[in-house]
Protein backbone atom coordinates (compact mmCIF):
# COMPACT_ATOMS: atom_id res chain seq x y z
CA UNK A 1 0.00 0.00 0.00
CA UNK A 2 3.03 2.39 0.75
CA UNK A 3 4.40 1.48 -2.46
CA UNK A 4 1.31 2.11 -4.67
CA UNK A 5 1.03 5.52 -2.51
CA UNK A 6 5.04 6.89 -3.31
CA UNK A 7 4.50 5.77 -6.87
CA UNK A 8 1.20 7.74 -6.97
CA UNK A 9 3.04 10.78 -5.66
CA UNK A 10 5.79 10.23 -8.40
CA UNK A 11 2.95 9.96 -11.12
CA UNK A 12 1.71 13.35 -10.47
CA UNK A 13 5.45 15.08 -10.10
CA UNK A 14 5.53 17.39 -13.00
CA UNK A 15 9.46 16.24 -13.63
CA UNK A 16 8.96 12.76 -13.88
CA UNK A 17 9.35 12.03 -17.44
CA UNK A 18 8.69 7.91 -17.89
CA UNK A 19 4.96 8.23 -16.93
CA UNK A 20 3.62 5.41 -19.13
CA UNK A 21 5.91 2.85 -17.20
CA UNK A 22 4.87 4.49 -13.73
CA UNK A 23 1.25 3.58 -14.72
CA UNK A 24 2.45 0.19 -15.55
CA UNK A 25 3.39 -0.32 -12.37
CA UNK A 26 0.63 1.57 -10.40
CA UNK A 27 -1.69 -0.73 -12.62
CA UNK A 28 0.19 -4.16 -11.66
CA UNK A 29 0.79 -3.11 -7.78
CA UNK A 30 -2.97 -2.71 -7.26
CA UNK A 31 -3.97 -6.10 -9.21
CA UNK A 32 -1.88 -7.60 -6.85
CA UNK A 33 -3.04 -5.73 -4.08
CA UNK A 34 -6.38 -7.04 -4.84
CA UNK A 35 -5.39 -10.88 -5.25
CA UNK A 36 -3.94 -10.59 -2.09
CA UNK A 37 -6.91 -9.34 -0.26
CA UNK A 38 -9.02 -11.33 -1.88
CA UNK A 39 -7.02 -14.52 -0.78
CA UNK A 40 -7.16 -13.11 2.38
CA UNK A 41 -10.75 -12.86 2.39
CA UNK A 42 -11.29 -16.26 0.82
CA UNK A 43 -8.90 -17.91 3.57
CA UNK A 44 -11.09 -16.05 6.32
CA UNK A 45 -14.46 -17.06 4.71
CA UNK A 46 -13.56 -21.04 4.20
CA UNK A 47 -12.00 -20.80 8.38
CA UNK A 48 -15.19 -18.94 9.22
CA UNK A 49 -18.08 -21.13 6.89
CA UNK A 50 -17.09 -24.77 7.31
CA UNK A 51 -18.84 -27.41 5.72
CA UNK A 52 -21.69 -29.50 7.63
CA UNK A 53 -23.28 -32.25 7.67
CA UNK A 54 -20.41 -34.97 7.02
CA UNK A 55 -21.39 -38.01 5.41
CA UNK A 56 -25.47 -37.54 6.03
CA UNK A 57 -26.33 -33.63 5.23
CA UNK A 58 -29.64 -32.78 5.65
CA UNK A 59 -31.59 -30.12 3.47
CA UNK A 60 -30.60 -27.38 5.31
CA UNK A 61 -27.00 -28.53 5.54
CA UNK A 62 -26.88 -29.46 1.74
CA UNK A 63 -28.27 -25.91 0.87
CA UNK A 64 -25.39 -24.40 3.39
CA UNK A 65 -22.54 -26.40 1.71
CA UNK A 66 -23.87 -25.47 -1.87
CA UNK A 67 -23.91 -22.04 -1.14
CA UNK A 68 -20.53 -21.93 0.64
CA UNK A 69 -19.16 -23.66 -2.43
CA UNK A 70 -21.01 -21.00 -4.99
CA UNK A 71 -19.30 -18.22 -2.57
CA UNK A 72 -15.65 -19.92 -2.92
CA UNK A 73 -16.38 -19.96 -7.00
CA UNK A 74 -16.96 -16.42 -6.89
CA UNK A 75 -13.49 -15.56 -5.04
CA UNK A 76 -11.74 -18.31 -7.56
CA UNK A 77 -13.28 -16.20 -10.59
CA UNK A 78 -12.62 -12.87 -9.24
CA UNK A 79 -8.88 -14.09 -8.25
CA UNK A 80 -8.22 -16.10 -11.76
CA UNK A 81 -9.54 -12.92 -13.73
CA UNK A 82 -7.10 -10.46 -11.89
CA UNK A 83 -4.34 -13.17 -12.79
CA UNK A 84 -5.10 -12.99 -16.18
CA UNK A 85 -4.81 -9.43 -15.74
CA UNK A 86 -1.52 -9.13 -14.58
CA UNK A 87 -0.30 -11.15 -17.81
CA UNK A 88 -1.82 -8.77 -19.95
CA UNK A 89 -0.53 -5.53 -19.88
CA UNK A 90 -2.03 -4.07 -22.29
CA UNK A 91 -5.54 -4.63 -20.85
CA UNK A 92 -7.45 -1.81 -19.30
CA UNK A 93 -7.70 -2.13 -15.75
CA UNK A 94 -10.81 0.00 -14.84
CA UNK A 95 -10.84 -0.68 -10.78
CA UNK A 96 -11.47 2.31 -8.67
CA UNK A 97 -11.39 2.34 -4.97
CA UNK A 98 -10.80 5.10 -2.19
CA UNK A 99 -8.48 3.37 -0.25
CA UNK A 100 -6.09 1.74 -3.05
CA UNK A 101 -6.12 5.45 -5.25
CA UNK A 102 -5.82 7.62 -2.53
CA UNK A 103 -4.13 5.20 0.01
CA UNK A 104 -2.33 7.99 1.83
CA UNK A 105 -5.79 10.05 2.41
CA UNK A 106 -7.83 7.34 3.24
CA UNK A 107 -6.22 4.20 3.82
CA UNK A 108 -6.76 3.74 7.69
CA UNK A 109 -3.62 1.72 7.83
CA UNK A 110 -1.67 4.61 6.39
CA UNK A 111 -3.10 7.66 8.08
CA UNK A 112 -3.58 6.69 11.89
CA UNK A 113 -6.60 8.07 11.97
CA UNK A 114 -6.27 11.44 10.26
CA UNK A 115 -7.33 10.37 6.82
CA UNK A 116 -9.83 12.44 4.74
CA UNK A 117 -9.42 15.60 2.07
CA UNK A 118 -8.98 18.66 3.24
CA UNK A 119 -11.04 20.14 0.26
CA UNK A 120 -14.43 18.33 -1.53
CA UNK A 121 -15.82 20.03 -4.48
CA UNK A 122 -18.06 18.70 -6.45
CA UNK A 123 -20.79 18.95 -9.10
CA UNK A 124 -23.18 15.90 -8.53
CA UNK A 125 -24.75 14.49 -11.90
CA UNK A 126 -28.44 16.12 -12.24
CA UNK A 127 -30.31 12.92 -12.22
CA UNK A 128 -34.26 12.98 -11.29
CA UNK A 129 -35.00 10.03 -8.85
CA UNK A 130 -37.31 8.14 -11.56
CA UNK A 131 -34.44 8.04 -13.67
CA UNK A 132 -32.79 4.49 -11.09
CA UNK A 133 -34.58 1.79 -11.14
CA UNK A 134 -35.86 -0.49 -8.28
CA UNK A 135 -32.72 -2.19 -7.79
CA UNK A 136 -30.33 0.68 -7.53
CA UNK A 137 -32.79 2.20 -5.23
CA UNK A 138 -32.66 -0.64 -2.91
CA UNK A 139 -28.65 0.05 -3.26
CA UNK A 140 -29.10 3.29 -2.06
CA UNK A 141 -31.10 2.82 1.03
CA UNK A 142 -28.43 0.06 2.07
CA UNK A 143 -25.68 2.41 1.24
CA UNK A 144 -27.24 5.75 2.36
CA UNK A 145 -29.73 5.22 4.71
CA UNK A 146 -29.53 8.45 6.74
CA UNK A 147 -30.30 10.50 3.97
CA UNK A 148 -32.37 7.84 1.43
CA UNK A 149 -35.86 8.78 0.48
CA UNK A 150 -37.38 6.60 -2.47
CA UNK A 151 -37.88 10.10 -3.99
CA UNK A 152 -34.81 11.35 -3.53
CA UNK A 153 -32.56 12.54 -6.48
CA UNK A 154 -28.81 11.10 -6.62
CA UNK A 155 -27.04 14.48 -5.16
CA UNK A 156 -28.49 13.63 -1.83
CA UNK A 157 -26.21 10.92 -1.85
CA UNK A 158 -22.94 13.93 -2.74
CA UNK A 159 -23.67 15.39 0.36
CA UNK A 160 -23.33 11.93 2.37
CA UNK A 161 -19.97 10.40 0.63
CA UNK A 162 -18.79 13.99 0.80
CA UNK A 163 -19.01 14.21 4.50
CA UNK A 164 -17.58 10.65 4.93
CA UNK A 165 -14.52 11.69 2.38
CA UNK A 166 -13.58 14.72 4.44
CA UNK A 167 -11.27 15.43 7.24
CA UNK A 168 -12.40 16.37 10.43
CA UNK A 169 -13.28 20.04 9.91
CA UNK A 170 -12.64 19.79 6.28
CA UNK A 171 -14.96 21.93 3.77
CA UNK A 172 -16.60 20.81 1.69
CA UNK A 173 -18.51 22.57 -1.19
CA UNK A 174 -21.29 21.72 -3.98
CA UNK A 175 -23.41 22.84 -6.62
CA UNK A 176 -26.50 21.02 -6.78
CA UNK A 177 -29.91 21.25 -7.56
CA UNK A 178 -31.04 24.03 -4.77
CA UNK A 179 -34.17 21.66 -4.17
CA UNK A 180 -33.43 20.20 -1.70
CA UNK A 181 -33.77 23.31 0.80
CA UNK A 182 -37.11 23.30 0.84
CA UNK A 183 -38.22 19.74 -0.84
CA UNK A 184 -40.14 17.67 1.48
CA UNK A 185 -38.55 14.63 0.48
CA UNK A 186 -34.91 16.35 1.57
CA UNK A 187 -36.01 16.34 5.46
CA UNK A 188 -33.58 13.46 6.02
CA UNK A 189 -30.65 15.19 3.82
CA UNK A 190 -31.60 18.47 5.73
CA UNK A 191 -31.39 16.89 9.13
CA UNK A 192 -27.93 15.37 8.33
CA UNK A 193 -26.45 18.47 7.37
CA UNK A 194 -27.85 20.17 10.17
CA UNK A 195 -26.36 18.01 12.88
CA UNK A 196 -23.26 16.23 11.08
CA UNK A 197 -21.87 19.03 9.85
CA UNK A 198 -21.65 23.02 9.74
CA UNK A 199 -23.08 24.87 7.76
CA UNK A 200 -20.96 28.14 6.64
CA UNK A 201 -22.81 29.33 3.37
CA UNK A 202 -25.14 28.91 1.35
CA UNK A 203 -25.44 30.87 -2.43
CA UNK A 204 -29.03 30.27 -3.63
CA UNK A 205 -29.66 31.06 -7.48
CA UNK A 206 -33.32 30.81 -6.97
CA UNK A 207 -35.09 31.65 -10.11
CA UNK A 208 -31.25 32.17 -12.28
CA UNK A 209 -30.21 29.64 -14.42
CA UNK A 210 -26.33 29.37 -14.14
CA UNK A 211 -25.74 26.63 -16.52
CA UNK A 212 -27.16 27.39 -20.49
CA UNK A 213 -29.18 24.66 -21.58
CA UNK A 214 -30.13 23.42 -18.26
CA UNK A 215 -33.23 24.44 -16.74
CA UNK A 216 -32.78 22.78 -12.83
CA UNK A 217 -32.14 26.29 -10.40
CA UNK A 218 -29.02 25.88 -8.75
CA UNK A 219 -27.64 26.82 -5.47
CA UNK A 220 -23.84 26.34 -3.50
CA UNK A 221 -23.58 24.78 -0.60
CA UNK A 222 -19.99 24.82 1.88
CA UNK A 223 -19.67 22.97 5.02
CA UNK A 224 -17.55 21.97 7.72
CA UNK A 225 -17.08 18.00 8.21
CA UNK A 226 -17.61 18.90 11.85
CA UNK A 227 -21.39 19.46 13.51
CA UNK A 228 -21.30 22.47 16.09
CA UNK A 229 -18.29 24.22 14.84
CA UNK A 230 -20.32 27.36 14.00
CA UNK A 231 -23.88 28.75 15.63
CA UNK A 232 -24.37 31.20 12.78
CA UNK A 233 -23.91 30.56 8.72
CA UNK A 234 -24.49 33.02 5.51
CA UNK A 235 -27.52 31.97 3.77
CA UNK A 236 -27.34 34.17 0.26
CA UNK A 237 -29.90 34.18 -2.40
CA UNK A 238 -30.10 36.60 -5.55
CA UNK A 239 -33.35 38.35 -6.02
CA UNK A 240 -33.00 38.82 -10.06
CA UNK A 241 -33.97 36.54 -13.00
CA UNK A 242 -29.94 36.52 -14.80
CA UNK A 243 -26.35 36.66 -13.86
CA UNK A 244 -23.42 37.11 -16.03
CA UNK A 245 -21.16 36.44 -13.01
CA UNK A 246 -20.98 35.75 -9.43
CA UNK A 247 -20.84 39.16 -7.62
CA UNK A 248 -22.23 38.52 -3.90
CA UNK A 249 -22.96 42.61 -3.55
CA UNK A 250 -25.75 42.11 -5.85
CA UNK A 251 -27.30 38.91 -3.52
CA UNK A 252 -29.92 39.91 -0.31
CA UNK A 253 -27.10 38.00 2.74
CA UNK A 254 -29.25 37.11 5.90
CA UNK A 255 -27.35 35.59 8.84
CA UNK A 256 -28.96 32.43 10.00
CA UNK A 257 -28.48 31.31 13.38
CA UNK A 258 -28.63 27.40 13.84
CA UNK A 259 -31.44 26.84 15.96
CA UNK A 260 -33.20 27.90 12.48
CA UNK A 261 -32.33 24.78 11.39
CA UNK A 262 -30.85 22.17 13.24
CA UNK A 263 -32.98 19.01 13.03
CA UNK A 264 -36.12 20.52 11.55
CA UNK A 265 -38.13 19.13 8.76
CA UNK A 266 -38.17 22.93 6.76
CA UNK A 267 -35.99 25.15 7.39
CA UNK A 268 -36.52 29.00 8.32
CA UNK A 269 -34.00 30.74 6.16
CA UNK A 270 -35.46 34.32 6.70
CA UNK A 271 -33.97 37.05 8.06
CA UNK A 272 -34.07 38.20 12.05
CA UNK A 273 -37.15 40.69 11.14
CA UNK A 274 -39.57 37.80 9.20
CA UNK A 275 -38.48 35.11 11.73
CA UNK A 276 -39.90 37.60 14.26
CA UNK A 277 -43.13 37.94 11.82
CA UNK A 278 -43.18 34.34 11.66
CA UNK A 279 -43.85 33.74 15.02
CA UNK A 280 -46.53 35.94 15.55
CA UNK A 281 -47.76 34.49 13.02
CA UNK A 282 -47.73 30.85 14.41
CA UNK A 283 -48.45 32.14 18.06
CA UNK A 284 -51.67 30.74 19.31
CA UNK A 285 -52.14 29.56 15.85
CA UNK A 286 -52.55 25.26 14.72
CA UNK A 287 -51.83 23.86 11.67
CA UNK A 288 -54.34 23.29 8.85
CA UNK A 289 -54.40 19.57 9.17
CA UNK A 290 -55.17 19.47 12.62
CA UNK A 291 -58.35 20.48 11.15
CA UNK A 292 -58.73 19.35 7.45
CA UNK A 293 -58.09 16.75 5.40
CA UNK A 294 -55.46 17.90 2.74
CA UNK A 295 -55.44 15.63 0.31
CA UNK A 296 -54.04 15.27 -3.55
CA UNK A 297 -56.99 15.43 -6.28
CA UNK A 298 -57.69 11.88 -8.48
CA UNK A 299 -54.81 10.40 -10.47
CA UNK A 300 -56.88 9.04 -13.48
CA UNK A 301 -53.95 6.82 -15.55
CA UNK A 302 -55.39 8.15 -18.22
CA UNK A 303 -57.08 11.35 -18.64
CA UNK A 304 -58.79 10.57 -22.17
CA UNK A 305 -60.30 7.12 -21.08
CA UNK A 306 -62.33 8.75 -18.00
CA UNK A 307 -62.74 12.14 -19.10
CA UNK A 308 -65.24 13.92 -21.76
CA UNK A 309 -65.70 17.43 -22.98
CA UNK A 310 -68.26 16.53 -25.47
CA UNK A 311 -71.41 15.16 -23.38
CA UNK A 312 -70.63 11.42 -24.07
CA UNK A 313 -71.85 9.79 -20.49
CA UNK A 314 -74.91 11.79 -21.02
CA UNK A 315 -77.06 8.56 -20.81
CA UNK A 316 -75.08 7.17 -17.68
CA UNK A 317 -76.00 7.04 -14.69
CA UNK A 318 -75.62 10.74 -12.45
CA UNK A 319 -74.33 9.37 -9.42
CA UNK A 320 -70.99 7.69 -11.42
CA UNK A 321 -70.60 11.12 -13.76
CA UNK A 322 -69.13 13.76 -11.91
CA UNK A 323 -68.20 17.04 -12.79
CA UNK A 324 -64.19 17.64 -13.37
CA UNK A 325 -61.69 20.66 -12.33
CA UNK A 326 -58.53 20.77 -13.74
CA UNK A 327 -55.76 23.11 -12.45
CA UNK A 328 -56.63 26.23 -15.43
CA UNK A 329 -60.10 26.41 -13.97
CA UNK A 330 -59.17 27.35 -10.64
CA UNK A 331 -58.41 31.46 -9.85
CA UNK A 332 -58.33 32.81 -6.08
CA UNK A 333 -61.78 32.48 -4.42
CA UNK A 334 -63.76 31.33 -7.37
CA UNK A 335 -63.90 28.33 -9.81
CA UNK A 336 -63.74 29.59 -13.31
CA UNK A 337 -64.27 26.58 -15.77
CA UNK A 338 -62.08 27.30 -19.57
CA UNK A 339 -65.04 24.28 -20.48
CA UNK A 340 -67.17 22.32 -19.39
CA UNK A 341 -65.77 18.24 -18.40
CA UNK A 342 -67.35 15.27 -16.94
CA UNK A 343 -65.13 12.04 -15.13
CA UNK A 344 -66.66 8.91 -15.11
CA UNK A 345 -66.09 7.57 -11.40
CA UNK A 346 -65.63 3.95 -11.78
CA UNK A 347 -65.38 3.19 -8.45
CA UNK A 348 -68.70 2.78 -8.19
CA UNK A 349 -69.17 0.78 -10.98
CA UNK A 350 -69.49 -2.94 -9.62
CA UNK A 351 -69.98 -4.87 -13.61
CA UNK A 352 -68.80 -3.26 -16.68
CA UNK A 353 -71.44 -5.16 -18.49
CA UNK A 354 -74.00 -3.21 -16.85
CA UNK A 355 -73.15 -0.28 -19.45
CA UNK A 356 -72.24 -1.27 -22.78
CA UNK A 357 -71.55 2.18 -24.07
CA UNK A 358 -68.79 3.01 -21.77
CA UNK A 359 -67.56 -0.84 -22.08
CA UNK A 360 -67.27 -0.25 -25.59
CA UNK A 361 -65.49 2.71 -25.24
CA UNK A 362 -63.23 1.74 -22.66
CA UNK A 363 -62.04 -1.37 -24.69
CA UNK A 364 -60.73 1.02 -26.83
CA UNK A 365 -57.77 1.71 -23.77
CA UNK A 366 -57.75 -1.39 -22.62
CA UNK A 367 -54.04 -1.75 -23.27
CA UNK A 368 -53.05 0.93 -21.60
CA UNK A 369 -55.10 0.78 -18.87
CA UNK A 370 -54.30 -2.75 -18.26
CA UNK A 371 -50.52 -1.75 -17.97
CA UNK A 372 -50.74 0.70 -15.33
CA UNK A 373 -49.08 -0.90 -12.33
CA UNK A 374 -51.44 -0.86 -10.12
CA UNK A 375 -53.92 -2.79 -12.61
CA UNK A 376 -50.83 -5.21 -13.13
CA UNK A 377 -50.59 -6.17 -9.37
CA UNK A 378 -54.58 -6.38 -9.16
CA UNK A 379 -54.75 -3.37 -6.86
CA UNK A 380 -57.56 -2.22 -9.19
CA UNK A 381 -59.50 -3.65 -11.64
CA UNK A 382 -58.38 -2.70 -15.27
CA UNK A 383 -61.37 0.11 -16.03
CA UNK A 384 -60.78 1.44 -12.78
CA UNK A 385 -59.52 5.18 -11.73
CA UNK A 386 -55.59 4.64 -10.41
CA UNK A 387 -55.81 6.57 -7.10
CA UNK A 388 -59.62 7.72 -7.26
CA UNK A 389 -59.35 8.85 -3.19
CA UNK A 390 -62.66 8.88 -1.68
CA UNK A 391 -66.06 10.65 -2.80
CA UNK A 392 -66.69 12.77 0.44
CA UNK A 393 -63.62 14.56 -0.17
CA UNK A 394 -65.27 15.67 -3.09
CA UNK A 395 -69.22 15.78 -2.27
CA UNK A 396 -68.15 17.90 0.73
CA UNK A 397 -68.03 21.74 0.87
CA UNK A 398 -63.98 21.90 0.49
CA UNK A 399 -61.65 24.43 -1.08
CA UNK A 400 -59.05 23.56 -4.07
CA UNK A 401 -55.73 24.50 -4.62
CA UNK A 402 -53.02 24.40 -7.89
CA UNK A 403 -50.40 22.01 -7.44
CA UNK A 404 -47.94 25.06 -8.41
CA UNK A 405 -48.62 29.04 -7.74
CA UNK A 406 -46.77 31.90 -7.12
CA UNK A 407 -49.05 32.97 -4.42
CA UNK A 408 -51.69 31.16 -2.34
CA UNK A 409 -54.37 30.57 -4.78
CA UNK A 410 -57.48 28.38 -2.85
CA UNK A 411 -60.99 28.62 -4.43
CA UNK A 412 -64.34 27.65 -2.80
CA UNK A 413 -66.73 24.77 -4.24
CA UNK A 414 -69.83 23.54 -3.31
CA UNK A 415 -70.68 21.86 -6.09
CA UNK A 416 -69.52 18.83 -5.55
CA UNK A 417 -66.24 18.90 -8.66
CA UNK A 418 -63.98 15.94 -8.46
CA UNK A 419 -60.29 17.29 -9.36
CA UNK A 420 -57.72 16.53 -11.65
CA UNK A 421 -54.09 15.06 -9.93
CA UNK A 422 -52.19 18.58 -9.53
CA UNK A 423 -54.43 20.26 -7.10
CA UNK A 424 -54.49 19.80 -3.42
CA UNK A 425 -57.95 19.47 -1.80
CA UNK A 426 -58.51 20.75 1.65
CA UNK A 427 -62.30 19.75 3.64
CA UNK A 428 -62.89 20.10 7.19
CA UNK A 429 -62.40 17.16 9.08
CA UNK A 430 -65.45 16.33 11.76
CA UNK A 431 -63.28 18.12 14.55
CA UNK A 432 -62.42 21.02 12.47
CA UNK A 433 -66.47 21.66 11.76
CA UNK A 434 -67.18 21.86 15.00
CA UNK A 435 -65.14 25.07 15.66
CA UNK A 436 -64.64 26.66 12.01
CA UNK A 437 -66.39 27.45 9.00
CA UNK A 438 -64.80 26.46 5.78
CA UNK A 439 -65.32 30.29 3.78
CA UNK A 440 -63.67 31.68 6.73
CA UNK A 441 -60.89 29.71 6.20
CA UNK A 442 -60.71 30.63 2.36
CA UNK A 443 -60.52 34.05 3.70
CA UNK A 444 -56.98 33.27 5.68
CA UNK A 445 -55.66 30.59 2.99
CA UNK A 446 -55.85 33.80 0.22
CA UNK A 447 -54.65 36.72 2.59
CA UNK A 448 -51.06 37.92 1.85
CA UNK A 449 -50.40 36.90 5.52
CA UNK A 450 -50.47 32.96 5.16
CA UNK A 451 -48.95 33.69 1.26
CA UNK A 452 -45.54 34.99 3.38
CA UNK A 453 -45.94 32.30 5.84
CA UNK A 454 -46.16 29.75 3.52
CA UNK A 455 -43.10 30.95 0.91
CA UNK A 456 -40.90 30.98 4.36
CA UNK A 457 -40.82 27.30 3.88
CA UNK A 458 -42.30 26.08 0.66
CA UNK A 459 -40.50 24.84 -1.88
CA UNK A 460 -39.60 27.23 -5.13
CA UNK A 461 -39.68 25.88 -8.53
CA UNK A 462 -39.33 28.40 -11.47
CA UNK A 463 -41.10 31.48 -9.88
CA UNK A 464 -43.83 29.11 -8.33
CA UNK A 465 -44.10 27.07 -4.99
CA UNK A 466 -45.35 23.92 -4.84
CA UNK A 467 -48.72 23.49 -2.64
CA UNK A 468 -48.37 20.14 -2.07
CA UNK A 469 -50.45 18.40 0.54
CA UNK A 470 -48.27 18.35 3.15
CA UNK A 471 -47.03 22.02 2.95
CA UNK A 472 -50.74 22.86 2.52
CA UNK A 473 -51.33 21.09 5.26
CA UNK A 474 -48.60 22.62 7.72
CA UNK A 475 -50.45 26.48 6.94
CA UNK A 476 -50.99 27.90 10.10
CA UNK A 477 -54.70 28.56 11.48
CA UNK A 478 -56.09 30.94 14.24
CA UNK A 479 -59.62 31.12 15.78
CA UNK A 480 -62.12 34.11 16.29
CA UNK A 481 -65.76 34.91 17.10
CA UNK A 482 -65.53 36.87 14.05
CA UNK A 483 -65.79 34.29 11.66
CA UNK A 484 -69.25 35.48 10.04
CA UNK A 485 -67.69 38.77 9.27
CA UNK A 486 -64.77 36.79 7.10
CA UNK A 487 -67.80 34.30 5.89
CA UNK A 488 -69.75 37.38 4.30
CA UNK A 489 -67.01 39.05 3.12
CA UNK A 490 -65.95 35.98 1.00
CA UNK A 491 -69.85 35.90 -0.24
CA UNK A 492 -69.66 39.25 -1.36
CA UNK A 493 -66.14 38.05 -3.32
CA UNK A 494 -67.76 34.71 -4.53
CA UNK A 495 -70.74 36.53 -5.55
CA UNK A 496 -69.23 39.58 -7.50
CA UNK A 497 -66.82 36.41 -9.37
CA UNK A 498 -69.70 35.06 -11.12
CA UNK A 499 -71.28 38.55 -12.59
CA UNK A 500 -70.42 40.51 -15.54
CA UNK A 501 -69.31 43.91 -13.86
CA UNK A 502 -69.52 46.37 -16.21
CA UNK A 503 -68.56 49.79 -14.89
CA UNK A 504 -65.33 50.23 -13.59
CA UNK A 505 -66.67 50.94 -9.90
CA UNK A 506 -67.94 47.64 -10.08
CA UNK A 507 -64.84 46.08 -10.85
CA UNK A 508 -63.19 47.70 -8.50
CA UNK A 509 -65.95 45.78 -6.02
CA UNK A 510 -64.27 42.32 -5.57
CA UNK A 511 -60.21 43.55 -5.61
CA UNK A 512 -61.11 45.98 -2.66
CA UNK A 513 -63.39 43.13 -0.37
CA UNK A 514 -59.98 41.45 -0.96
CA UNK A 515 -58.01 43.93 0.47
CA UNK A 516 -60.50 43.93 3.43
CA UNK A 517 -59.76 40.27 4.01
CA UNK A 518 -56.27 40.88 4.12
CA UNK A 519 -56.90 43.86 6.56
CA UNK A 520 -58.82 41.66 8.45
CA UNK A 521 -56.36 39.08 8.85
CA UNK A 522 -53.25 41.17 9.50
CA UNK A 523 -55.85 42.23 12.25
CA UNK A 524 -56.27 38.43 13.60
CA UNK A 525 -52.30 37.45 13.55
CA UNK A 526 -51.00 40.90 14.38
CA UNK A 527 -53.51 42.53 17.28
CA UNK A 528 -51.19 44.20 19.25
CA UNK A 529 -49.55 45.79 16.18
CA UNK A 530 -52.42 47.45 14.54
CA UNK A 531 -53.57 48.54 17.92
CA UNK A 532 -50.43 50.21 18.12
CA UNK A 533 -50.23 51.84 14.82
CA UNK A 534 -54.21 52.45 14.75
CA UNK A 535 -54.74 50.64 11.61
CA UNK A 536 -57.55 48.14 12.88
CA UNK A 537 -60.31 47.29 10.66
CA UNK A 538 -62.85 45.06 11.79
CA UNK A 539 -64.49 47.63 14.67
CA UNK A 540 -65.18 49.62 11.49
CA UNK A 541 -66.62 47.26 9.28
CA UNK A 542 -70.36 48.17 10.41
CA UNK A 543 -73.49 46.57 9.40
CA UNK A 544 -72.53 43.57 6.91
CA UNK A 545 -75.62 42.20 5.79
CA UNK A 546 -75.68 38.43 4.55
CA UNK A 547 -76.53 36.57 1.56
CA UNK A 548 -80.24 34.22 1.92
CA UNK A 549 -80.95 31.70 -0.08
CA UNK A 550 -84.62 33.25 -1.32
CA UNK A 551 -82.69 36.94 -2.52
CA UNK A 552 -81.90 37.60 -6.29
CA UNK A 553 -78.84 38.91 -8.33
CA UNK A 554 -80.29 41.66 -8.57
CA UNK A 555 -80.63 42.13 -4.16
CA UNK A 556 -77.36 40.70 -3.70
CA UNK A 557 -75.41 42.96 -5.88
CA UNK A 558 -77.52 46.02 -4.15
CA UNK A 559 -76.25 44.64 -1.16
CA UNK A 560 -72.36 44.27 -2.50
CA UNK A 561 -72.90 48.06 -4.05
CA UNK A 562 -73.96 49.63 -0.83
CA UNK A 563 -71.44 48.09 1.33
CA UNK A 564 -68.91 48.76 -1.57
CA UNK A 565 -69.70 52.32 -1.31
CA UNK A 566 -69.72 52.91 2.28
CA UNK A 567 -66.30 51.11 2.76
CA UNK A 568 -64.43 52.78 -0.27
CA UNK A 569 -65.78 56.21 0.66
CA UNK A 570 -61.87 58.11 1.23
CA UNK A 571 -63.21 59.00 4.48
CA UNK A 572 -64.66 55.95 6.34
CA UNK A 573 -61.62 54.22 8.21
CA UNK A 574 -61.48 50.94 6.46
CA UNK A 575 -60.17 52.72 3.61
CA UNK A 576 -57.76 55.22 5.39
CA UNK A 577 -56.10 52.46 7.53
CA UNK A 578 -55.90 50.02 4.39
CA UNK A 579 -54.05 52.73 2.36
CA UNK A 580 -51.68 53.35 5.31
CA UNK A 581 -51.22 49.76 6.57
CA UNK A 582 -47.61 49.15 4.70
CA UNK A 583 -46.66 51.95 6.78
CA UNK A 584 -45.99 49.38 9.60
CA UNK A 585 -43.12 47.74 8.87
CA UNK A 586 -44.05 44.50 9.41
CA UNK A 587 -46.80 44.41 6.82
CA UNK A 588 -44.72 45.97 4.42
CA UNK A 589 -42.01 43.43 4.66
CA UNK A 590 -45.01 40.78 4.02
CA UNK A 591 -46.03 42.56 1.41
CA UNK A 592 -42.46 42.76 -0.29
CA UNK A 593 -42.35 46.72 -0.39
CA UNK A 594 -39.06 46.93 2.38
CA UNK A 595 -36.24 46.95 0.53
CA UNK A 596 -34.12 45.50 3.37
CA UNK A 597 -36.03 41.99 3.36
Amino acid sequence: MVEVADKQKKYFNPNIKNKKKLQAEIRNLKIELLINQLSFNKELYIGKTVQKGGFMPTAADIKHNTGRELQIKVFDNLINKLKILLKKPDEPFNHFDWKLDFPEVLNPYLVNGKGGFDIVIGNPPYLNFKMYSTEDKEVYRHLFSEVFDGKADIYYYFFYKSHELSKSQGITSLITSRYWIEAEYAKKLRKFVSTKTTLKEIIDFKNVTVFDGIGIKTCITSFLNIPDYLTLFHYRFHPGKKIDYIDLSEYVSNIIPKENIIAKDSWNLTNEESTDILKLIEKDAISLEEIANCKQGIVTGLDKAFITTENEFKNLPKKIVKPWLKVGDIQKYAIELVEKRELVYTKLINSLDDYPQLKQRLLSFKTKLSNRREAKNGKIRWFDLQWPREQELFESEKLICRFKASENTFCYDANGFYSSADTTVVALNESGKEKYETKYLLALLNSKVLSFYFKSYGKLMDYRYEYYPGPVGRLRIKITTEQKCYSTIVDYILFLKTQELQSVSDQLMPTYFEQIIDGMVYELYFPELLKKHNREIIKHLGELPEFTDSMSNEQKMKICKKVFDRLNDKEHPVRINLFYMNSIPEIAIIEGKNENN
